[in-house]
């Protein structure tokens, strides 16, 4: 492909699917592990908090984004590498950004502006790591984004975030948290697959960057995230089964 040329590109229905299953996964795992963290009188138990975020942030939505990314199927002749410290600037992004929302919404889950505060705070948090892991990208081609499609891949996530902090604290059986479980995972992937769609992709000279040492070839990357992913999603599951306490519902 020649300088300025737009890249055209396919996707992969089954990776999609796939992101789409580790999403609702890790929803479900930190909806399970959040249901310990309010106590009551503004107190937070900060084990289920950090259990929780790293569920939500770095399963559901980090995890998820990079398949996301596997399932994007650009030409052959387009060699995608990713910045290894800008990948793990945006899997703590979304862990840290998600505590923080469900620390302000966990204080008192039945207040109306610290869910609004928190979801809008959570959802920025989504987009901040969806665009910093496309940013991780290092390959021969620039993204140009169209600004409306990203300003409502961002209202999609704060909307979502919304949702998602409501359903983390207002579910209290199993087959409620499946539910939201899935229903979750349809917000975080309607935010990923719009942000997609806002950004144009053109060839461009060849540039250092796409040589970096610090990154990571595209053909092993979607292995080592699955790792990492799984991993994460594992070790918060085995503690929230020993280890995690149960909610207490003197709330505010």
């Amino acid at each position: 492909m020649k300088p300025g040329d737009i890249i055209p590109y396919g996707w992969d229905l089954s990776l999609i699917a796939l992101s789409y299953l580790v999403s609702a996964v890790g929803s479900f795992i930190a909806l399970q592990c959040a249901r310990g963290i309010p106590q009551g009188y503004g107190r937070v138990n900060h084990l289920a908090l950090w259990a929780s975020s790293v569920a939500v942030g770095g399963g559901a939505i980090w995890y998820m984004h990079f398949i996301g990314m596997a399932a994007f199927v650009p030409p052959r002749v387009l060699s995608i590498r990713y910045d290894v410290l800008t990948t793990i600037a945006s899997m703590l992004a979304a862990i840290f950004v998600a505590a923080a929302g469900l620390f302000i919404v966990g204080r008192n889950p039945k207040n109306v502006v610290n869910l609004f505060v928190g979801g809008t705070i959570a959802g920025s948090g989504v987009a901040i790591m969806h665009y910093t892991g496309m940013g991780a990208m290092r390959m021969q081609a620039i993204i140009e984004w169209d600004p409306t499609i990203v300003a409502v891949s961002v209202g999609i996530a704060i909307a979502a975030a919304t949702a998602a902090l409501w359903l983390t604290f207002h579910t209290q059986h199993l087959i409620q948290r499946v539910a939201a479980a899935l229903v979750m995972a349809i917000a975080v992937c309607g935010m990923h697959y719009t942000g997609m769609y806002a950004g144009t992709y053109v060839c461009v000279a060849e540039s250092a960057a796409t040589h970096s040492s610090l990154s990571i070839g595209g053909s092993v990357f979607p292995y080592l995230v699955a790792i990492v992913g799984a991993s994460l999603l594992t070790a918060v599951s085995i503690l929230d089964a020993l280890a995690l306490p149960e909610p207490n519902p003197a709330w505010g």
